[in-house]
This record gives structure tokens, C-alpha cells and sequence, in this order.
């Protein structure tokens, strides 16, 4: 009969800065490890269709097409979108042969609005039935466009149609 070792059990705290730390660091050696756009031929195809000024879309339909069986020949869109704005290919500058050249990728949907309260401001709710009824000239209505470099300012009469002593017209 063997003898048997004492079991020994061992207190362990989980340490959930260090565990994050050391997934990062797992989850950064995966993506190193990665091959640049899934093989060397479509790495050479990708790079060739580039430098004849195609976009990724059109790398990416053509493959689908080309090689409809083959997904080991075929690379998604945002793949390619990727590798071209990867911080370590910074030095090749591939989005040089973009249509756009930008260096720094814009998110898809834009960025979101950022709204300025304007300090002061009445609620539509709060104006006058009369505004409503447009029954009376005079009153007026703006709206303001704020762009980065620039600031639109638009103004309408409230009073749809009105006469111009001059022109005898129905203007807007």
C-alpha cells in the first residue's frame, strides 16, 4: 500500500487588477501572433489592388466574387480598414492610397452631436398662441447651425404670406 500525501490547499485571493493585467497582456500576444490579413496571398493581393488605387470594398467584393468557395481568398472590408490604420503600420502610410488619405479613420456613423444650451433661451412651449395662429407679421423665427469653423444662422417669418407694397406679390 502507498502512502499518502497530505492534501494541501492553498488560500488564494483573486486580484482582479493583476488577472486584467494579465489578460491584456495573453490577448496582446494573440493579435501579434496573427498573421497581417490572413495569409501571404491575399496580404500581396490586398497591397497589389491598393497601389491600382482600388478601395477596400472593392478588394473585398472581388474575392467574394473570384473565390466564392474559397474562404481561406476571401477578407471582410473592416479587415482590411484595420490593418491599414494599425499603429504598427504606421511607417508603410497605406492610407495614402485611400480615395480620402486621411490618417486618422472617422468613426462610421460620424461623430455625435455635442449640443450647446444656449444660456437664457425660452421654450418653444412658452411662446404666444398668437405665434401658433401666424395671424400677425412680426414675429420671427431662427434656427443656428454651429459647424467647427463656422456658425449659420437662419430667419423666417412666422407670417406665411405677406404683401410687399413694392412687388404685389405673395412672398414666403
Amino acid at each position: 500500500m502507498a502512502a499518502r500525501l497530505p492534501e494541501i490547499t492553498l488560500k488564494v485571493r483573486c486580484m482582479p487588477l493583476h488577472t486584467q493585467g494579465k489578460a491584456e497582456i495573453k490577448k496582446d500576444k494573440a493579435w501579434k501572433a496573427k498573421k497581417p490579413l490572413k495569409n501571404p496571398w491575399v496580404y500581396s493581393y490586398v497591397f497589389d489592388k491598393l497601389r491600382q488605387d482600388w478601395s477596400p470594398e472593392q478588394i473585398s467584393g472581388r474575392l467574394k466574387l473570384d473565390y466564392p468557395d474559397n474562404s481561406d481568398r476571401q477578407i471582410g472590408v473592416e479587415t482590411i480598414y484595420r490593418f491599414i490604420y494599425k499603429s504598427g503600420n504606421k511607417k508603410l502610410r497605406l492610407w495614402d492610397y485611400l480615395r480620402r488619405k486621411q490618417a486618422r479613420r472617422r468613426k462610421k456613423g460620424g461623430r455625435k452631436a455635442q449640443r450647446v444650451r444656449i444660456p437664457g433661451r425660452v421654450s418653444i412651449h412658452l411662446r404666444p398662441r398668437a405665434v401658433d395662429n401666424r395671424k400677425e407679421a412680426g414675429h420671427w423665427e431662427g434656427d443656428s447651425i454651429e459647424a467647427p469653423k463656422r456658425i449659420t444662422y437662419r430667419v423666417r417669418k412666422s407670417f406665411q404670406h405677406y404683401k410687399d407694397a413694392g412687388n404685389k406679390k405673395n412672398q414666403c
